[in-house]
Formats: structure tokens, C-alpha cells, sequence
């Protein structure tokens, strides 16, 4: 049984005629009477009475109607629906993210893209970048925002970098020994107490190695991925974090001191995929975020 066997025996069912119908479809009546033939000889049962004048359906010929029009019906249904997805109207689509995604206009460049293509449906992931370069390889999530790896297992990524902004040490602002200055050297900080990110995060990489570079491993007393925890407990005087001048900035209010390095030191957020063009919605969301960049961060490459 074949689905232009179905098509054709509504057909002729619709107007009683096989002359009609072949019009109507644009068959040779031959080939259409031929098929409606067929069918009937696979099912083993007469579905029409035939005269000179029209054709009417048998009592198995009417049950029989009812099937194939429910048939034929969702196969339409179903070549509408994937026609969505061909248009990249529809669809699902992982999105990995910093834990400080909303400091950076990462969630509002997310709700943008979402406003523009209302039919694609968006599942979100926030973790450090080290837990983001796996679940990309596992195929978890199909992009990511995270800071640029390093580590040759990560090479097949596409990396686009987005946003580019200074580290900067936060303190109290009561703390005596770091707010006399409007800059700070690295190794001014060796006896300070450290409250950073997991371990997972590639911004607690960085400040470990960058302290080491300058001669001392910092004593870290307390670790969260929670930035207002974090930016709480420094504000409170239990220690110093480093931030991204973008996200420190947001703190202000907290009670705060944010200063500079004497030498800058540099974090790039960046986009992950592998393979974009693999997944057409994918591609899509990549080419936005680049036509978006403006939409992320304070200082855009």
C-alpha cells in the first residue's frame, strides 16, 4: 500500500468519478483507475460500485475512507511541521554560559536572539569554562560562552572572541593597606587573604597563575562561584577577590574598593562550538551573537 494510492482513492471517493478526479490531480485516468485497482486487490475487498454514470464507496469502501484520510491528513501535519525546522523556524538548541553571564549582557543578548526567533526552543547551562570545554566535547550543550582554553584536547573548537576587559583586585573599602593607591603591583598582595572562584572556573586559573608569575601562591580562605557571595564576604573585610572590571563595577554598592593593576592583565570571553555549520541553528545563533556584539560587555574585539 503506497500513499498515492491513499491520495488517489480519496480523490475519486470526493467526487464519485475517476474521470473527475484524474482533472483534479492531473493523473491519466488510466494510471489512476489502475492504482485504486491495485489497492483494492491488496486489501482483498471491493471499495467502490461502479456504473456508467459515477462511483460510490462500499460499506468497506466508507471504514475504509476514514483511515486514509486520517492517514494522509498527518502526513501533511508532519511535512508542515518539518518544514519549520527546514526554514529554521523551529527547533532546540543548548547554550553554555559563565555563572557571570548576566554582568556581561550575555542574558540579554540570549533574550534578544529568543525574541527574533520566537520558534527555538533555548536550554541553558551556567558553569566555568573548564566544565563547559567537556559538556561541548559530550555534546551537552552546542555552544558555549566561556574564556578561550588552551589545552590541545580543546583544539578542534571555533573560538570567537567577544569581549575583552581588565582584571582588577576588589577589597573593602575600609581595607587600609589597598586604597591608597590608584594601582597595585601583584606582588603587593602576596600576604593578603584570597576569596576566588572553583576550582572549575578559568578565572580562578588565571589569578593563581598570575600570582605565581609574580612569586607567591595566594592563600585562598574561601571559594564560591556565587559572585555576590563572593563580592559580600570581601566587603565585610574577610578578604580580596579579583573580578573583570565589568563586574566589579556592577558591585559598587556593596561597599567596595576596585583597583586597577599596575600591569594589566586581560580576560577574553569568547564563543565556543565545534563544528557551527553541522547544525543550521546553531550556525544561526553564532552569526547573531556576532552581528550582537554590542549587546555584551564594556570593551568588544
Amino acid at each position: 500500500m503506497e500513499l498515492n494510492q491513499l491520495q488517489y482513492f480519496i480523490e475519486v471517493a470526493k467526487y464519485h468519478s475517476f474521470s473527475k478526479a484524474s482533472n483534479k490531480i492531473h493523473v491519466a485516468q488510466s494510471s489512476l483507475s489502475h492504482q485504486v485497482i491495485k489497492l483494492e486487490s491488496e486489501l482483498g475487498t471491493q471499495l467502490f460500485k461502479r456504473n456508467t454514470r459515477n462511483v460510490v464507496l462500499t460499506d468497506a469502501g466508507k471504514e475504509f475512507y476514514e483511515y486514509a484520510y486520517r492517514v494522509i491528513n498527518d502526513m501533511n501535519q508532519a511535512s508542515c511541521a518539518m518544514q519549520k525546522y527546514s526554514s529554521l523556524q523551529a527547533g532546540h538548541i543548548v547554550i553554555g554560559a559563565l555563572p557571570i553571564m548576566g554582568y556581561l549582557g550575555i542574558t540579554q543578548l540570549i533574550a534578544t536572539f529568543h525574541k527574533a526567533h520566537p520558534g527555538i526552543e533555548l536550554g541553558l547551562t551556567e558553569a566555568g569554562s573548564s566544565i563547559l570545554c567537556e559538556k561541548l566535547l559530550s555534546d551537552d550543550i552546542d555552544v558555549a560562552f566561556l574564556t578561550p582554553p588552551t589545552l590541545k584536547r580543546y583544539k578542534q573548537f571555533e573560538i570567537t572572541p567577544l569581549i575583552e576587559d581588565n582584571i582588577v583586585v576588589v577589597a573593602s573599602k575600609d581595607h587600609v593597606n589597598l586604597t591608597q593607591s590608584p594601582t597595585i603591583d601583584l606582588k603587593d598582595l602576596e600576604h593578603e587573604k584570597f576569596i576566588l572562584m572553583g576550582s572549575d572556573n578559568a578565572m580562578r586559573y588565571i589569578c593563581e597563575s598570575t600570582c605565581k608569575i609574580a612569586g607567591f601562591i595566594p592563600e585562598i580562605i574561601c571559594e564560591s562561584n556565587q559572585i555576590d557571595t563572593m563580592v559580600g564576604l570581601v566587603a565585610s573585610g574577610l578578604g580580596i577577590t579579583f573580578l573583570t572590571f565589568s563586574v566589579a563595577n556592577a558591585f559598587r554598592h556593596y561597599g567596595i574598593t576596585i583597583i586597577p593593576l599596575r600591569m594589566p592583565i586581560k580576560r577574553i570571553t569568547a564563543l565556543g562550538v565545534i563544528e557551527p555549520n553541522a547544525n543550521p541553528l546553531v550556525k544561526i545563533f553564532c552569526q547573531f551573537v556576532q552581528n550582537n556584539k554590542h549587546l555584551l560587555g564594556r570593551m568588544q574585539l
